[in-house]
């Protein structure tokens, strides 16, 4: 299998050695996770269902199975 181009040759071999927060850290530190930069905005109004017509998905799912 090949090495994702940005392995550290330093970081643990192991799973399981790493705390989440530590875990988190190394992530920022390569540059594969980021805080977000602004607060997601909250839709306005009531949460309406959108109405779906047809077969159910999981009807077609089987039936493409057959």
């Amino acid at each position: 299998m090949a090495k994702s181009r940005d392995e550290d040759p330093d970081a643990r071999a192991t799973t399981g050695e790493f705390s989440e927060s530590e875990f988190k850290a190394k992530l920022r530190e390569i540059g594969r996770l980021r805080e977000p930069t602004r607060d997601a905005p909250i839709p306005e109004g009531e949460f309406a269902p959108v109405k779906v017509s047809g077969k159910r998905l999981s009807d077609s799912v089987i039936e493409d199975r057959r």
